[in-house]
């Protein structure tokens, strides 16, 4: 690192870097763009990252579903544990497979209902539909192979681009019956209790761009095998 000109935030920046801190250093420094040591937070922001309470990651429910009412109340298409009925179902599955993986924070997924939640207001921890999003709403990140991964650096990317990288290297059809900002598309199996010859808005794990929660595909609410999409509600 060169000398003379560098602010104090640089020299807290270059400390955070050291040590166990570094991964998250990362996904701060390519999730945020921080290219400045002007950047107003930049150890804050770093620190609440390390302490899960920053950014929103995400992961693809381990699961198969093999068809589209895995929403029914009493059923346990998701989890044995997890009967509730409609999107607090695939909350709690979604809490409980990131249980399982040793993540820590609220998980939610990513899923919308027609007239009742869009997924952008379910990962804010609302169960509705409508509700404001800030811009600024991000990192949005995974993990592949123990490495931090930036999906979108804020909502105001995801909303426009969708993910920068696939969510997996495999092909998985993804459930979402929703739009790529996050709000609900009107195509989702009669809120994820029907069976039937419909089809859904799909999203697909090996894709990028768009595709992540509006890739195509053939297959209708009766006949598919997918699961779904899992984010850590946002802070």
């Amino acid at each position: 690192m060169t000398r003379g000109g560098l602010s104090t935030c640089c020299s807290q920046r270059d400390t955070f870097f050291r040590g166990a801190m570094k991964q998250y250093a990362k996904i701060l420094l390519l999730g945020l763009a921080v290219s400045h040591c002007s950047n107003v937070g930049f150890v804050e922001k770093a620190k609440a990252v390390a302490n899960n309470t920053f950014g929103v990651e995400v992961f693809a429910f381990g699961g198969s579903i093999n068809n589209g009412s895995f929403l029914i109340p009493a059923t346990a298409f998701l989890s044995a544990a997890c009967t509730q009925g409609g999107i607090a179902t695939a909350n709690c599955a979604c809490q409980n497979e990131a249980t399982s993986r040793q993540m820590t924070g609220t998980f939610r997924a990513w899923l919308s209902i027609t007239n009742t939640v869009d997924a952008i207001c379910n990962i804010q921890g609302s169960e509705s539909a409508g509700c404001p999003v800030d811009a600024t709403l991000g990192p949005f990140f995974t993990r592949k192979n123990s490495d931090l991964v930036v999906l979108a650096t804020d909502y105001t990317e995801l909303s426009t681009s969708g993910f920068r990288v696939s969510l997996e290297n495999n092909s998985r059809l993804l459930y979402t019956g929703t739009r790529i900002d996050g709000r609900a598309s009107g195509a989702d199996c009669s809120g994820f209790t029907a069976a039937d010859t419909t089809f859904p808005t799909y999203g697909n794990t090996s894709l990028s761009g768009t595709g992540f929660t509006t890739g195509a595909s053939s297959s209708n609410c009766s006949g598919s095998v997918g699961t779904i999409l899992c984010m850590r509600q946002a802070k």
